[in-house]
């Protein structure tokens, strides 16, 4: 009878940067703006900004994207589905330098990045 996997351990859970860390950063500097397909659709109806987190993993990858209102938005104002589908996807289809803790072990990290819309 095959072994279970081992239970996932604490260090895969991504980390807010702290002092000493190295941020991660696009590979090509503003991947994800230049990648977001906003549907026709929602043209209109754009907020003015949203808040992304996104955690970006030791092999350069993004994974766990959320969408949040921008700061001139209302915490319970609602984000129209299509656009979160269209910010995850640019968010994943981007690589990533991978960011490392205060002894330069490559660590799994939280990025918050604002993305404006233009009015």
């Amino acid at each position: 009878m095959p072994l279970p996997p081992p239970p996932a351990s604490a260090s895969d859970e991504p980390v807010f940067a702290g002092a000493g860390f190295r941020r991660p950063v696009p590979v090509a500097p503003g991947c994800i703006e230049s990648s977001v397909r906003i549907p026709q659709s929602l043209a209109d109806r754009l907020p003015p900004s949203v808040m992304l987190r996104f955690a970006v993993g030791r092999d350069g990858s993004a994974d766990l994207v959320q969408v949040l209102p921008g700061p001139d938005r209302s915490p319970n104002e609602r984000i129209e589905p299509q656009l979160v589908q269209a910010l995850s996807q640019a968010v994943r289809g981007c690589r990533f330098t991978p960011g490392a803790d205060e002894a330069g072990r490559l660590a799994r990290l939280w990025v918050m990045m604002r993305v404006r819309f233009a009015e």
